[in-house]
């Protein structure tokens, strides 16, 4: 019993501790970007599509148990390697743009290969743009992912 009490005690406080959305550098096991976040708390992706050169948003929040979700994601036209599963998500007109919503995809982490400058792999957070890891990491990949302490 003592055992089972120890474990749910450690249980609850990882639950009760702080969530850090997380970039890592995989070649060196650096992190190189790091954000408190909360369960609900929403992000994007923004860049460059590197064939066609328009821009593509991916949108995500964080749910309860800390897992990146994949929301939906906004693009100008089906480039190279862009598609939609009718699967995941409703595929709209958005003023132009092509949506794809109610994807609510549980990617769980990801590793993000960034592009070089001109693809400009941005974080956005609240519509404001964080951080451009094409300046500093492109070509690099990052593990993207939520940490709890």
């Amino acid at each position: 019993m003592p055992l089972l009490f120890s474990f749910f005690a450690l249980w609850l406080n990882v639950r009760a501790g702080q969530m850090y959305l997380e970039f890592v550098d995989v070649a060196a096991g650096k992190v190189v970007y790091r954000l408190r976040v909360y369960p609900g708390f929403r992000f994007a992706i923004n860049y460059h599509h590197s064939v066609d050169h328009q821009p593509i948003y991916e949108f995500f929040r964080v749910d309860g148990d800390g897992n990146i979700v994949l929301e939906w994601t906004k693009f100008k036209s089906f480039g190279a390697g862009m598609g939609y599963w009718r699967s995941r998500g409703k595929l709209e007109d958005c003023d132009g743009w092509l949506c794809i919503k109610d994807m609510n995809y549980r990617v769980g982490s990801f590793v993000m290969v960034v592009g070089a400058r001109g693809v400009d792999h941005t974080l956005l957070v609240h519509g404001k743009r964080i951080i451009n890891f094409s300046k500093g990491y492109a070509h690099r990949k990052l593990l993207v992912r939520v940490r709890h302490e």
